[in-house]
């Protein structure tokens, strides 16, 4: 069991979608087969379902880098090798 995502092995996800915000995962639901929310502890919101056949995690990461970048180590020690991440982004600086 990861100390931060609540996320083992057992999972058995090899794709995850990440978005920042954990509502934003509600987005996602409409898309997965089979969807099952599986755990939440601090900004890390975690579901699961089928996409076409292929099992998916969706697991929100929180704003920034470091709490993204935990995130991806421990499921990365989970098995999961693909990460696709989704969202917004802003900028201070005009016509960015």
């Amino acid at each position: 069991m990861q100390a931060h995502i609540h996320l083992d092995e057992s999972i058995g996800a090899k794709y995850a979608i990440l978005p920042g915000d954990p509502a934003r995962l509600d987005k996602i639901i409409p898309f997965l087969e089979n969807y099952e929310e599986v755990t939440f502890n601090r900004e890390y919101r975690s579901i699961t379902g089928y996409y076409k056949g292929i099992k998916i995690l969706g697991m929100s990461t929180g704003m920034g880098g470091v709490s993204t970048a935990i995130g991806i180590e421990e499921l990365n020690n989970i098995g999961v090798t693909t990460l696709i991440r989704i969202g917004s982004c802003g900028t201070l600086v005009p016509g960015i």
